[in-house]
């Protein structure tokens, strides 16, 4: 690892026990300051973006940047907040796309029945929010199915593809567990889970970009 990747690496690691810290001391000025750095620092360890697979991706974690602000900052932003994360899904899976366009249907069916147990819970909470919820619900999946066609594509590197998947799966438990927090009732503890799910499911789309190059 490098001198550059241990930095990012240290700088992330503080800027993420900080944020948890801040969320248990309930200080939502500094978890606001805090909550899009982590994800932001994963897009500076691709840098420089000279694949165009790496750039979609970094794009993607920006833009989940964008999106962690706004869920921070206020209920209000909720929509632009969903609407960040939903431009993050499309360039995630504009990246998996240019690896693999296989159409996978065995991967697509458990991907399909999570996303559609996932609906079925929520609706009943929705209202309003039905249709666009139901709109990331679909994209989201879309994403993740596209993750683990790398898995069923043997012409893609192994690691690259076991990144992606597993790091696609943890992002979409994590916004079950926002969308628990958010439409039936908060629990702390899924907060703190969400949120380490959420970190966790970055990186390994992040280090799939990774995986198969030097550190």
């Amino acid at each position: 690892m490098s001198s550059r990747a241990r930095l990012l690496l240290c700088c992330g690691i503080f800027t993420a026990i900080a944020y948890l810290l801040c969320l248990q001391a309930d200080a939502p000025a500094l978890r606001l300051a805090l909550k899009g750095i982590p994800v932001i620092l994963m897009a500076l360890w691709l840098a420089p973006w000279q694949e165009r697979e790496a750039g979609l991706v970094a794009l993607g974690l920006l833009l989940s940047a964008i999106g962690d602000i706004c869920l921070e900052a206020s209920p209000r932003f909720f929509l632009a907040g969903l609407g960040a994360f939903l431009a993050a899904h499309f360039s995630y899976i504009a990246a998996f796309l240019r690896y693999s366009r296989r159409l996978a249907i065995m991967a697509a069916i458990p991907v399909t029945g999570f996303g559609v147990g996932t609906f079925l819970w929520l609706q009943p909470h929705l209202g309003a929010m039905t249709l666009p919820v139901l709109g990331y619900v679909v994209v989201i999946c879309v994403m993740m199915w596209r993750a683990w066609a790398l898995v069923a594509d043997e012409g893609v590197a192994r690691p690259l593809a076991w990144s992606a998947a597993l790091g696609a799966s943890s992002f979409g438990l994590s916004d079950t567990l926002v969308a628990h927090n958010r439409f039936i009732a908060p629990v702390l503890a899924f907060q703190l889970l969400l949120v380490l799910l959420y970190w966790a499911g970055q990186w390994g789309i992040a280090a799939s970009q990774r995986a198969t190059r030097a550190t």
